[in-house]
């Protein structure tokens, strides 16, 4: 059967706004992608044909946290669901793939925000009724502040003359990298893969 190629690019975007405009938006994505500035990019459904292997190229740029997490996914993927929707193959040319999975962040806008929240913990308190300490549960009130940047985040089709764009989200995620960091993207690439298999 035909292999199924895909790109994943995860790229960090050292400026720009939130709320960019749909064209700066794909100037942006462009850029990252090292595209020509007029290649053509829009929006369409999935139209590529069933395969065994997805192969994919990462490009984290400075989200090198990204990047493993992606390799850890791919590995586990390839263990548990390779035999019903195809493996996944890491590769270093995007220009072979038929699909691009591109992720930036926006790190000029760091947003601190703070969580706050109530609980219920074990206390020693005055019991002006007993005239002692007692202890009873007592509610108190915990912050955490943490800094987050705007993530856009992407899966395209590669129709070798344009790029079609299968899913887009906008969203925050932390400055700092986790484990968990890219997981909303993997899932989007999940459902393609699973649609693709059933075209066979």
């Amino acid at each position: 059967m035909k292999n199924l190629l895909i790109v994943f690019a995860v790229c960090v975007l050292a400026s720009g706004v939130f709320a960019q405009g749909m064209e700066q938006e794909l100037a942006n994505l462009k850029k990252h992608l090292e595209l020509p500035e007029t290649y053509i990019v829009e929006t369409g459904s999935l139209s590529l044909p069933s395969g065994d292997t997805t192969k994919v190229y990462i490009a984290t740029g400075l989200d090198l946290g990204a990047k493993n997490n992606f390799e850890r996914w791919f590995i586990d993927w390839n263990r548990k669901n390779a035999s019903k929707y195809g493996s996944i193959k890491v590769v270093d040319n995007w220009l072979e793939a038929d699909l691009i999975v591109a992720r930036y962040r926006v790190l000029e806008n760091v947003q601190n925000v703070t969580e706050t929240r109530s609980i219920v913990l074990p206390g020693t308190v005055w019991d002006p009724a007993s005239n002692s300490t007692v202890t009873r549960p007592v509610s108190t009130t915990r912050s955490r502040t943490s800094a987050t940047v705007p993530v856009y985040a992407y899966i395209l089709q590669n129709d070798r003359q344009k790029l079609v764009i299968l899913k887009r989200y906008v969203d925050t995620a932390s400055l700092t990298e986790t484990r968990s960091s890219g997981e909303s993207l993997r899932d989007d690439l999940y459902a393609v893969l699973k649609a693709r298999a059933k075209r066979k």
